[in-house]
């Protein structure tokens, strides 16, 4: 428990431009793996292939790039996490529906034939999930009133 805490302390002394970077690093992170995880749906396979040669892989791991940028666009890295509320959960929904979109038309101008619907649903689900449990969750640890609480509670006497 005094490791959590002092994780909490340490990046709650970050610099509100390095706290920035670490979310956009997180949601790189999030969003190259979602989108291999739709590759492997749409393969139909668990695709770790990590030959560079493949387009595939070169798609899921620099189109992650162009997400930051919606993501930015939508003002996700602007919102102080503390203070997070519904509106800020809006743009998120919003800015994963702009780049859910950009991948589907990108599918369709480049002709890929193996992509079922289901599976950019699915991507679609998933991240919208993971970079909204990501928010809410940091929410809560820089949240002061849950993570003394938490803190108070959880102590081993």
């Amino acid at each position: 428990m005094a490791k959590f805490q002092s994780l909490i302390l340490r990046l709650s002394k970050i610099s509100r431009t390095g706290k920035q970077v670490i979310m956009m690093l997180i949601d790189y992170v999030l969003i190259a793996s979602i989108l291999l995880l739709m590759l492997s749906i749409w393969l139909g396979d668990v695709f770790i292939d990590l030959d560079i040669n493949n387009n595939l892989i070169l798609f899921s791991l620099v189109f992650p790039i162009v997400g930051i940028f919606i993501f930015a666009k939508f003002g996700l890295y602007r919102v102080v996490v503390k203070w997070i509320g519904f509106h800020a959960l809006w743009n998120v929904m919003q800015a994963v529906s702009m780049f859910t979109l950009i991948i589907v038309l990108l599918v369709f101008i480049l002709d890929i034939q193996s992509v079922h619907v289901l599976s950019v649903v699915l991507g679609w689900m998933l991240l919208l999930m993971a970079i909204s449990a990501l928010r809410i969750s940091a929410k809560l640890i820089f949240d002061d009133s849950f993570s003394l609480s938490f803190i108070k509670n959880n102590i081993r006497k």
